[in-house]
């Protein structure tokens, strides 16, 4: 893996994170204020797939970069 790959690696794994923790707290706030617990609970879990799979996209992506330096 480039330097480069690496990189982006690292970028993608602290933006998964980040909507990790934003699922979370939109789950928190989701509890304090009453609704349909069951559409909340479904609505969470289709959030956390599209993300995880939008970010393994992007993993693949990075995997298939084909980076070279000017000099070769």
């Amino acid at each position: 893996m480039t330097d480069v790959q690496a990189i982006l690696r690292e970028i993608v794994n602290d933006l998964e994170k980040t909507a990790a923790g934003l699922e979370f707290l939109s789950a928190q706030v989701q509890a304090i204020v009453p609704k349909n617990q069951p559409d909340l609970t479904n609505a969470v879990s289709v959030a956390v797939q599209a993300n995880q799979n939008f970010y393994d996209g992007l993993r693949k992506k990075i995997d298939a970069l084909q980076i070279t330096s000017g000099g070769e």
